[in-house]
């Protein structure tokens, strides 16, 4: 039996509890005590998380359990290892009334295949960091493989608000390597609709953006309307852009342009 183990955190919080030594298998009870977040990450908010954590390690079986509160949040996870396969078994963050919860599983040996799911329910980014204010539903899915990087994404986010508007993002995804394929992604924030459908990151590919932003005020600090559309293509470290827009009655600071018209073409290395 191993007692009084402790150990200090990043950003001063500590854990600490004893350990029970068994033939074959390890039984911990731990107690975790003013976790930071913003330790972890500077956008993330201050924090002094209190909660109890339970691992167990009994031959290939490993499973741990954790949860973390303070006043407006709570952290819980619970994860299982057996072999190569690490399975999320809960993920959940409350904050100030929204949710996000999730499940996920790994192989950690071969391609690594991989599934995750992750559902949010009225969740505003602001409760947990330096990120914009708002109130998020909905869902992300995301599967494929690690080694060579292959997976498949879709989301869906409905019934949501962001900066003050509505807010609203469908889509789906193949990404391979640095190559995205299938892409039909939409996203509506107040009046405003960006739309991307095609493939990008390889020769070949033509990823179409069309843009209507009749209210621009809702997106940026100027007025106005915007009307853009056009193709990218290239790769990543070379893209290309043929892109025509134009915009009506813009206002920004004290400039005010009744008409303008934009077309450009060409690569970021050309210019």
């Amino acid at each position: 039996r191993l007692d009084a183990m402790r150990a200090v955190l990043p950003g001063g919080g500590t854990i600490q509890g004893e350990a029970t030594l068994l033939p074959g298998a390890v039984q911990a009870k731990l107690a975790a005590a003013a976790v930071d977040l913003r330790a972890i990450h500077t956008r993330l908010r201050r924090t002094s998380l209190h909660g109890p954590f339970q691992v167990v390690v009994a031959g290939e079986r490993q499973w741990a359990r954790g949860s973390l509160t303070q006043e407006g949040i709570g952290l819980t996870v619970q994860v299982a290892r057996v072999g190569d396969v690490v399975e999320v078994q809960e993920l959940g963050a409350l904050a100030d009334g929204g949710e996000v919860s999730g499940t996920g599983k790994i192989t950690l040996s071969g391609a690594m295949p991989f599934s995750a799911n992750l559902k949010v329910t009225r969740f505003d980014p602001s409760a947990i960091g330096d990120y914009p204010a708002g109130s998020l539903s909905g869902s992300v899915l995301a599967q494929g493989r690690l080694s060579p990087r292959a997976m498949d994404l879709s989301w869906s986010l409905g019934e949501s608000v962001l900066y003050g508007h509505t807010f609203r993002s469908d889509g789906r995804a193949r990404i391979a390597g640095e190559r995205i394929t299938q892409a039909d992604g939409d996203i509506r924030l107040g009046s405003n609709r960006l739309t991307a459908r095609g493939a990008y990151g390889r020769p070949g590919d033509e990823l179409a953006v069309t843009l209507e932003a009749p209210r621009l005020e809702e997106l940026a600090p100027l007025s106005g309307s915007l009307r853009a559309r056009g193709t990218l293509s290239g790769s990543l470290q070379n893209p290309r852009a043929s892109l025509t827009a134009e915009a009506t009655a813009l206002a920004f600071g004290g400039v005010q342009l009744e008409k303008a018209a934009i077309k450009l073409n060409g690569t970021l290395a050309a210019h």
